[in-house]
């Protein structure tokens, strides 16, 4: 009897959730005036980039890469290897392609890092912040000297540890997408205080804690912000959606879909605080990187299903412009299959992270 109530429980929990997301498709849609669609036909611009590689000795497994003033900052994959001097973060002067010094050493200790899940200009021209998702901690590091250690960091409290992403809106507050909330993202002060939560999963009714975390996790992706416009963009990986949200008026979220539009398919499983959806392996994986410049959102599209081979699943070859209003700008089709990019929109120069058997800098001129 106690597991047939088990069951029961387990069945009505799903059938709940079920029809939560069921009903927030049927609604969404019909009432948002900010939805757009594209395809790649829709691109005024198609291009094929040929480009320059460069090699560094002393990046084995870089991942992420951002451009602050005349620097690049790579990120190197915290599971690439230890050591006792292990560095997580490479800085290369832009303009000569040369190797200055590394930054984040990894560790426990003070000012040390473990892993690298996004970076953030901040708000000194001379230093840039670093988000370790796996201990909740932001770093800012300076970009004048080598000290391969934090000058500061913040670590995230209870009502901010559940959160998977950390952008700064102002000096004193930060944005982070939420996980097991009816809200997708919520805004918090420096002493961890909640100041507002923002884009509810749904207008009409509540999701509750479970239901919250399977919408976050079937629409989880990479989010950046852009300080000037004070927009948000999401690009998720598990469909081809992109989201933009403006931080003062979020009800005026822009969703682009595109290029095929794929309706997600997947399951509910688990129970409890095990609970997950299982995607199927025939669905396409979408976008997985972003970089927000002055003037353009550029999205890394990935475009094959989830069952392409491990070897394969975090390359890329295409890249995808839009404007800040959702507009498809240009399709960029390049020479070789990267992971992460960095734009510089007035050199009009394409950064991006290698994913091949040498990794290094390719750089794309468009």
């Amino acid at each position: 009897m106690a597991l047939l109530f088990v069951n029961e429980v387990f069945m009505k929990n799903q059938l709940k959730i079920l029809a939560f997301i069921l009903f927030l498709g049927c609604t969404e849609k019909s009432e948002n005036p900010f939805e757009k669609n594209f395809t790649l036909d829709s691109f005024p611009i198609q291009q094929k980039l040929q480009s320059k590689k460069y090699n560094f000795e002393e990046i084995l497994t870089a991942t992420l890469i951002t451009i602050k003033n005349d620097k690049l900052i790579l990120s190197e994959n915290y599971r690439g290897g230890t050591g006792h001097d292990r560095k997580l973060i490479h800085i290369i002067q832009k303009d000569s392609m040369k190797y200055l010094y590394p930054k984040g050493k990894q560790g426990y200790g003070p000012g040390e890092i473990i892993s690298i899940r996004s970076f953030d200009q901040g708000w000194r021209d001379d230093t840039f912040w670093v988000y370790d998702l796996n201990e909740k901690k932001i770093h800012e590091y300076s970009l004048n000297d080598t000290l391969t250690t934090s000058i500061r960091s913040f670590k995230k409290g209870e009502q901010s540890f559940f959160s998977v992403s950390w952008n700064w809106l102002t000096p004193d507050t930060f944005v982070s997408r939420l996980m097991n909330d009816s809200h997708a993202f919520a805004i918090f002060d420096t002493a961890n205080v909640l100041q507002r939560k923002l884009d509810p999963w749904s207008k009409d009714q509540e999701a509750d804690e479970a239901t919250g975390f399977i919408l976050g996790d079937i629409r989880q992706g990479q989010t950046a912000y852009n300080r000037e416009k004070k927009l948000l963009v999401h690009a998720q990986v598990n469909s081809d959606i992109v989201e933009i949200l403006p931080i003062d008026s979020p009800s005026e979220k822009i969703s682009v879909s595109g290029p095929i539009s794929e309706p997600l398919k997947y399951e509910i499983i688990g129970s409890g605080r095990n609970i997950g959806a299982d995607i199927d392996g025939n669905n396409t994986l979408a976008y997985n990187n972003i970089f927000l410049g002055e003037n353009s959102i550029f999205l890394v599209y990935l475009g094959f299903s989830r069952n392409t081979p491990n070897s394969m699943v975090k390359m890329s070859n295409q890249i995808f412009e839009l404007d800040y209003q959702g507009n498809p700008i240009a399709y960029y089709q390049l020479d070789r299959r990267i992971y992460s990019i960095a734009v510089d929109e007035k050199e009009r120069k394409i950064y991006a992270v290698t994913y091949d058997e040498d990794p290094g800098i390719a750089v794309f001129e468009y």
